[in-house]
């Protein structure tokens, strides 16, 4: 027979008598405070599993709530609001070219209306990031709302702003032969549109990941 290591009681296995543990009148406060405080910490932004990835219905029912309150979880979405702040603002800027010259700088490019509703999308999930921050409690659906928002952003602005270095070297290599589509992607700002888009894309599947389910 297996003993209990803090009462009298004895047990046929194991089992029964880890089961018994959780629940034994004699076992030291301070493990179950221990044991109460290792239940109860959440996961950090980095460690959130992602949707579909193995394990994550297991997680969706074993870990605690996660909740906005979290500082990781608040930080992240104010990162991404001051993402989505800096990206709408950019493409704002290009509005006033683009009401000026229409569509015809960029051949069968965006119109000024396209790009409109670029910046519509992103001051719309701006908008809704920046709610987000100030309640109490989160829907996950809210959050992966913006986040297919962002992706279709990036679906358009990407391929838009490719053609517009296109247009521009176009223009550059009849009076420079060693500047290279590169060069002008690099001074247009590509690169960095594409790790600010990709930052906010993953920092928003994130997020959703620590939102719970059904607030």
């Amino acid at each position: 027979m297996l003993k209990c290591r803090y009462c009298p009681r004895e047990f046929k296995n194991p089992q029964a008598r880890r089961g018994h543990y959780r629940t034994c009148p004699m076992k030291p406060r301070s493990g179950l405070t221990a044991e109460s405080r290792l239940s109860q910490q959440e996961p950090g932004i980095g460690s959130a599993v992602e949707p579909g990835s193995a394990g994550s219905d297991h997680a969706e029912i074993c870990l605690p709530p996660r909740s906005p309150s979290t500082p990781n979880y608040l930080l992240g979405m104010i990162d991404a609001h001051n993402l989505l702040a800096t990206l709408r603002k950019r493409c704002q800027e290009r509005l006033p070219f683009y009401r000026l010259v229409g569509s015809y700088a960029v051949g069968d490019g965006p119109n000024f209306l396209d790009w409109c509703r670029v910046t519509m999308d992103l001051l719309k999930c701006e908008e809704g990031v920046g709610e987000l921050v100030q309640r109490a409690s989160v829907r996950r659906d809210r959050v992966w709302a913006v986040y297919q928002c962002v992706l279709d952003v990036q679906e358009r602005w990407i391929p838009w702003a490719e053609r517009e270095v296109t247009h521009i070297w176009r223009k550059k290599e009849k009076k420079d032969e060693a500047m290279t589509w590169e060069d002008v992607a690099e001074e247009y700002g590509l690169p960095l549109l594409k790790a600010q888009l990709t930052r906010l894309i993953d920092l928003l599947r994130r997020l959703t990941a620590m939102t719970r389910m059904g607030i």
